[in-house]
């Protein structure tokens, strides 16, 4: 299982890639939406789920999911944000979005989305988890 985690605060991708690593996934990183989406689009199939912030500076969440679907990224999505506006989040949903995750959360949620989102072979709903 292949994760690709683009996050602009490089403190949360190095904890959250230790943690991720730890379950056995594989991890690439990016702190830069335009790098996200650049690695992102050359390997569409290499990637089973793309773990995302929302406000980033360049492309915000739902902007690089955007373009993401549009080249035809067909992985499992999660958004892992401070905040996401209700605009956003019906956004989201269109997109395909499976799970949104509202900062800070508990590890144990976030790890449990994970194992989800890894198990699960089709999902077009929006999961909402706010602590």
């Amino acid at each position: 299982m292949k994760i690709f985690l683009v996050d602009d605060e490089p403190m949360i991708i190095m904890a959250i890639s230790a943690i991720l690593m730890r379950e056995g996934y594989s991890v690439d990183t990016a702190t830069d939406s335009r790098e996200a989406l650049a690695r992102v689009s050359a390997n569409l199939t290499s990637y089973d789920i793309l773990i995302c912030d929302q406000r980033m500076p360049h492309l915000y969440g739902v902007e690089l999911i955007e373009k993401l679907r549009t080249v035809g990224f067909a992985g499992k999505i999660l958004i892992h944000a401070g905040a996401v506006e209700r605009d956003d989040e019906a956004k989201m949903e269109a997109l395909g979005v499976d799970a949104i995750l509202t900062k800070p959360v508990p590890m144990v949620t976030f790890t449990d989305t994970i194992q989800r989102l890894a198990r699960s072979t089709s999902s077009t709903s929006v999961s909402s988890v706010v602590d």
